[in-house]
């Protein structure tokens, strides 16, 4: 499991906004989901500080964020995922996105000549 830091960060090093606030960032233990800083992303303003009240208090829900294609909703979270070593995960989902599929499903593999039956994990449980 991640540790977090035990020096917080001031959030205007962080993200290029002006702020006095300091937030705590996890240890980045070299794993691969942890993305790249792109150094050029800029921030909307509103955008991040939607997405850190929330990290700071989700009070158990989950944060939606939408608009329309190419307006930066991935990529800004993905920034903010780099610049506090959070690994993550994208999975892309659209009105023909099969949820068997997204979770797992039961395939049949073929083992020292036996056909078997196996759970294979979807994308939400890798």
């Amino acid at each position: 499991m991640a540790k977090l830091s035990k020096t917080p960060v001031k959030i205007s090093e962080l993200f290029g906004v002006h702020s006095t606030v300091s937030i705590r960032t996890f240890v980045n233990d070299g794993n691969p989901n942890i993305p790249d800083v792109n150094t050029n992303f800029v921030f909307r303003k509103d955008f991040l500080q939607t997405v850190l009240a929330f990290l700071r208090a989700p009070h158990g829900d989950a944060l939606w964020v939408q608009g329309p294609t190419g307006s930066g909703k991935t990529e800004g979270i993905l920034q903010v995922a780099a610049r506090l070593n959070w690994p993550v995960s994208v999975i892309n989902c659209s009105g023909s996105t099969d949820l068997e599929e997204e979770i797992g499903l039961i395939t049949l593999v073929v083992e020292n000549g036996q056909t078997k039956s196996v759970f294979q994990e979807g994308a939400f449980l890798q």
